[in-house]
């Protein structure tokens, strides 16, 4: 029997696809909100990675995008960005952009 180490129960993701889907694909969160939105992704990555059920949960979540310093909104690389950004408030505003696929 194989061990379960990646949670299949989050709320917190679930809670934000329904909202994304209520706002017409666009809301805003705070900084926590960013981080678990961020962590859950990750943990839904690994979850793939340990059982490989052929999707991919980078592409297929929302586009956390960042508010950095005075300029407009861009997408949080969830595998490259530092969510340091997050926790020291270099990154100041955060919102969730629905994809193409999540419309509607």
């Amino acid at each position: 029997m194989v061990e379960r180490h990646t949670s299949a129960d989050q709320p917190l993701y679930d809670t934000l696809l329904s909202h994304l889907r209520e706002s017409k694909g666009r809301i805003p969160i705070n900084g926590e909100e960013a981080l678990a939105f961020w962590i859950t992704v990750l943990q839904r990555l690994a979850a793939e990675c340990e059982f490989g059920t052929n999707s991919d949960p980078i592409e297929e979540a929302p586009a956390l995008m960042a508010l950095r310093g005075r300029e407009r909104f861009a997408k949080i690389d969830l595998l490259k960005d530092d969510p340091q950004n997050v926790m020291n408030e270099t990154w100041t505003a955060f919102e969730l952009h629905a994809t193409s696929s999540q419309e509607g």
